[in-house]
């Protein structure tokens, strides 16, 4: 799970730092996810498996 936040974190700021002096712009995100396991409820854990994507439109 950490993993997964650090990645996302990772390509959200790389994102944001890219399109800083850029027009706004509309980005889709998605998540695929292909399993869930290790869900431990005493502690509220889980491994997560999946796909994350983006989807935006090139400036005109």
């Amino acid at each position: 799970m950490l993993r997964f936040r650090s990645i996302l974190i990772l390509l959200v700021l790389l994102v944001a730092s890219a399109t800083a002096t850029a027009e706004p712009r509309q980005v889709r995100l998605g998540v695929f996810i292909t399993s869930v396991s290790d869900l431990d409820a005493a502690d509220g854990s889980f491994r997560l498996s999946g796909y994350l994507w983006l989807v935006a439109r090139r400036p005109a």
